[in-house]
This record gives C-alpha cells, sequence and structure tokens, in this order.
C-alpha cells in the first residue's frame, strides 16, 4: 500500500501526492508523517522533528505543514506515522517503508531554535490500516 493510500485509509487524503507531509482526518485529528531517523528519546519520550525552518521552507509542503501544525498548537488531536527513508543511512527523502499498523499519539508541540518537535507517548493501533474510531 502506497502512503497517499494509507492516508485516504485514515480518513484524512493527502491534499498532494507528491509533497504533503500530513493531512487532517475527518474528525479533525492531524496525522503527519514523520522520518525515523530524526527521532530523539528525551526522559524516555519519543520527539520527531515536524519542521526545521532551515531547510523546509524550501521544500513544496512548508505551508501545508505550518498550518498543520497551527491546528495542533490550536488544540487539535494529533498522530503520527513514522516513515523510513529507502536509504536509512544516507537519507534521500524517499519512503522506503512506514508501519500501517499504528500511529504514534502526540502529547506536546514545542520549538527549540529552528527546529520543531512533537512529543509522542502511546500509541494507537490500526486494524489493517484503518482507524478503531
Amino acid at each position: 500500500m502506497s502512503i497517499s493510500e494509507f492516508f485516504k485509509r485514515l480518513g484524512a487524503p493527502l491534499h498532494n501526492i507528491v509533497w504533503s507531509w500530513g493531512a487532517v482526518a475527518e474528525d479533525g485529528t492531524v496525522i503527519l508523517r514523520c522520518w525515523s531517523h530524526e527521532v530523539r528519546i528525551v526522559e524516555e519520550k519519543y520527539q520527531y522533528i515536524v519542521l526545521d525552518d532551515a531547510y523546509s521552507r524550501r521544500a513544496g509542503g512548508y505551508s501545508e505543514r505550518v498550518r498543520h501544525l497551527q491546528l495542533i498548537s490550536d488544540k487539535a488531536e494529533a498522530r503520527i506515522v513514522i516513515v523510513t527513508d529507502v536509504d536509512a543511512k544516507n537519507p534521500q527523502g524517499k519512503i522506503g517503508h512506514f508501519n500501517s499498523g499504528a500511529l504514534m499519539k502526540v502529547t506536546r508541540l514545542f520549538k527549540e531554535g529552528e527546529t520543531t518537535y512533537v512529543e509522542c507517548e502511546g500509541i494507537e493501533q490500526l486494524r489493517n490500516g484503518y482507524r478503531n474510531g
């Protein structure tokens, strides 16, 4: 299954299958793609980079990502799907695979310098790539 099909199954079709980094589901939940190599663990909590102004402004999905982060800042629920690059050792920005069985629950959005992170705790298990409601 492609990442765009996965987002459709989640009830959050991507606005543009080439450059969208996430979407908003029918229930208002923001679902973001996050790279597996852009994570750190702080006090046993996973923190994923969701925006880095140093390089993201040039990317096609930048404005849409900013809108999604504003929704999260305004208290929308959020989840992330973890995607892995085709070359995990030398990331190229091309999805090799992703976990269609679970989404991570976002508990906090914060910024450090030019980098914005989401902190995740807990997992929402999916059935055949579908949210359980």
